[in-house]
């Protein structure tokens, strides 16, 4: 999900969070709050997220800047990262 630093801050980051819907209760898995990615001067935005069958995850985000073209980035996990991790944007 999109989310804003608040505060009079001038950027957006991503957050994200992994729910278990495989029982008959969602179960909360892992999450990055508080912004996985963000930065001054740096606007991320239309994120989207995708699950593999072996739990790795992929996200990719619109990042763009007062300095730099509108471009798209990714970053991701593998299953066997540590829980709440994300690995460097490209």
């Amino acid at each position: 999900m999109a989310c804003d630093f608040g505060g009079g801050s001038s950027e957006s980051c991503i957050d994200w969070i992994q729910v278990d819907v495989s029982g008959p209760s969602p179960v909360l898995e892992q999450q990055q709050t508080g912004g996985a990615y963000g930065s001054a001067d740096e606007f991320r935005y239309y994120p989207d997220i995708s699950v593999d069958r072996n739990n790795n995850i992929a996200i990719g985000y619109t990042r763009s800047a007062s300095t730099t073209y509108t471009d798209v980035w990714i970053t991701g996990r593998e299953f066997s990262d540590p829980l709440g991790s994300l690995r460097p944007e490209i």
